[in-house]
């Protein structure tokens, strides 16, 4: 009796035609609306086709949804410690589709750090916000009462928050680039991009390398029962009030010694700078869980106080 005969499968093409199907896969589809994820389940077939698929891939120009991007930066870019990993392998360009939250849709936060650190390994990368169309809406759930926004209106709020993350990629000052590379700015968390919800970004600050802080930060970072309070949600309030304030004072000199301040001043439909102070136990859970999030598939929770600095 003769073997069952075997259905040839896709790795038994010569790898001439694999490498073309794989560059066919990151071209973009007709129209400007496109997204990441047939890349995503591609490698997720077999450990052969990730590893011939994934430098193709990461090596194109690559148009994206903005609720995308939270998984394309977890499936290539985190070890797995969830830490930012594989930075020589960003793609030469990206292009984010950014109107998703409308009409009543959940927020998505993404963590823009990955694409600060694309920029800084990579002088030729680029990064540009887009639309794909506009809806008419109330805008996101929180936005309760609020009037209904034309597509003028989406249009005006978009270009400003496009011009406040652009400035704050592009930021070169000296002792704000050294932050991000030793690790005191730990994540930039950005929501509520284009919408009439006021759109904010998250700075999760903390210990850099060799357990180092910015100098604004160390004084409050000795108290460790003041931090302590910080990082609880506890009846101390009084004390965790004083913390906060002088944190807050810290967070605006800050901004201004690394001249960052007026990326936000200068939208004039105003955009928040928040920020998270993270204990050391802090640091290493966000670290453990991943580098973005999406409301409703997954949690950004803020360990630590959070404080408002206003635009």
């Amino acid at each position: 009796m003769s073997a069952p005969k075997i259905a040839p499968s896709f790795l038994d093409l010569p790898p001439e035609i694999r490498n073309r199907i794989y560059t066919f896969t990151t071209y973009p589809t007709t129209g400007e609306q496109c997204s990441v994820a047939p890349c995503i389940a591609l490698v997720s077939t077999c450990k052969q086709i990730y590893n011939e698929y994934r430098p193709i891939c990461l090596k194109s120009e690559i148009t994206i949804y903005w609720r995308d991007v939270p998984r394309y930066f977890q499936k290539y870019f985190t070890d797995n410690d969830g830490a930012l990993a594989h930075i020589e392998l960003a793609p030469a360009r990206m292009t984010i589709i950014t109107n998703i939250c409308l009409n009543g849709g959940k927020p998505i936060n993404i963590d823009l750090l990955p694409i600060l650190k694309f920029r800084l390994a990579h002088k030729s990368f680029e990064c540009e916000f887009v639309t794909s169309g506009y809806d008419e809406g109330t805008g996101c759930d929180c936005a309760h009462g609020a009037a209904t926004i034309t597509r003028d209106d989406l249009r005006t709020l978009l270009a400003a928050d496009v011009a406040t993350m652009q400035k704050l990629l592009g930021h070169q000052d000296e002792d704000w680039v050294k932050d991000i590379k030793e690790g005191r700015i730990q994540k930039l968390i950005a929501t509520h991009i284009g919408t009439n919800c006021c759109p904010m970004i998250k700075f999760y600050v903390g210990r850099g390398e060799r357990g180092s802080f910015s100098p604004e930060f160390e004084t409050i970072a000795e108290d460790a029962e003041l931090a302590q309070v910080a990082a609880d949600s506890g009846p101390r309030l009084g004390a965790m009030s004083h913390w906060v304030h002088a944190f807050s004072r810290a967070f605006g000199d800050y901004l201004n010694r690394v001249k960052i301040q007026t990326a936000f001043t200068d939208n004039r439909y105003s955009f928040l700078p928040i920020f998270i102070w993270s204990t050391e136990e802090a640091i290493w859970k966000e670290k453990t869980k991943g580098i973005a999030t999406t409301d409703g598939a997954g949690e950004d929770t803020d360990s630590g106080v959070s404080v408002e600095q206003a635009a």
